[in-house]
Parts: C-alpha cells; sequence; structure tokens
C-alpha cells in the first residue's frame, strides 16, 4: 500500500494533539516510507533525512522541516516526497545526537561505507566521547536501494 506524505503528516498531527501518547513529552520525528518508487513522508524537529551519494550529501530531505516548536507542543509537520533512492545511494535518518557532533563530511564519509552494519557502528563511535559515552541521545538508520545489497 502506497503511503502518501500528507497522510504521515495527518498522523503525526493526531499525536501532537494527544500529549498523553507521548508520554506528556515532546520530541522530533521522521517517518518515511521508502518505496520503489519514492520517499515519501513527515518530519519535525531537529533530526534529519539526508540522500548520500558516493562520500558526500547530495540532498538533506529535511532541510525545510519546522524546528520548533516539537511534536507533542503544538508542532508544525512538513511532508517530506523525493525520488526514489538510486542504486549509488544510502540514505541516513538520525537525530540530532549523531548529526550535531560530527562534520556532516564525516558522517556522510562513514555511512557510505560497503557494510551498513558496519557503517551504523563507525557512525556511533564518530560521536562517542573519550568516556565512552554519548553526548546526546543517538538514533539513526541507514538505507539502500535492495538492488545493491
Amino acid at each position: 500500500m502506497e503511503e502518501r506524505a500528507a497522510a504521515w503528516v495527518d498522523r503525526l498531527v493526531a499525536l501532537d494533539a494527544e500529549p498523553a501518547r507521548l508520554g506528556h513529552g515532546q520530541t522530533t520525528a521522521i517517518v518515511l516510507t521508502v518505496a520503489v518508487d519514492a520517499i515519501r513522508g513527515a518530519c519535525i524537529g531537529d533530526s534529519g533525512a539526508w540522500r548520500i551519494r558516493g562520500e558526500a550529501i547530495s540532498e538533506d530531505l529535511t532541510e525545510l522541516q519546522a524546528r520548533k516548536p516539537l511534536l507533542g507542543d503544538g508542532g508544525d509537520p512538513r511532508a517530506l516526497e523525493a525520488p526514489a533512492l538510486r542504486d549509488d545511494e544510502t540514505l541516513l535518518v538520525a537525530s540530532d545526537g549523531l548529526l550535531r557532533y560530527a562534520p556532516p563530511a564525516d558522517l556522510a564519509r562513514l555511512a557510505s561505507g560497503p557494510d551498513l552494519a558496519a557503517a551504523a557502528d563507525a557512525l556511533i563511535a564518530r560521536v562517542r566521547l573519550r568516556s565512552s559515552a554519548l553526548p546526546d541521545d543517538v538514533s539513526l538508520i541507514l538505507c539502500r536501494s535492495a538492488r545493491t545489497l
């Protein structure tokens, strides 16, 4: 079933209207359907979704999202629609705990590694402090076309 971007926006708006479902807190969110024909979804806050080609960020899919207010505080989720992933691309979806604590060029280079599990480990290691703690909560997803796996 094709999930339209507007449907994802509607779901986030519904969550925002029911703060108890969020534990009476606020959050950032990116929800996506990655299909063979397109990437569709919605976003709000300071997480990000980047299309990476080679070892460079070719597109920030979330550059126009509303950073504040967050989901759970009257936020304004934005629709996100982009062409399907090409065979030579990686999709990185990550929280600000990753994106804020390392140079984007480093993150793109690490995300483009040949093994996605190893790339995810390398991304987390890149922002880990000397104490082995993380400076913030870190979450990430890496995605590639099934044709390249």
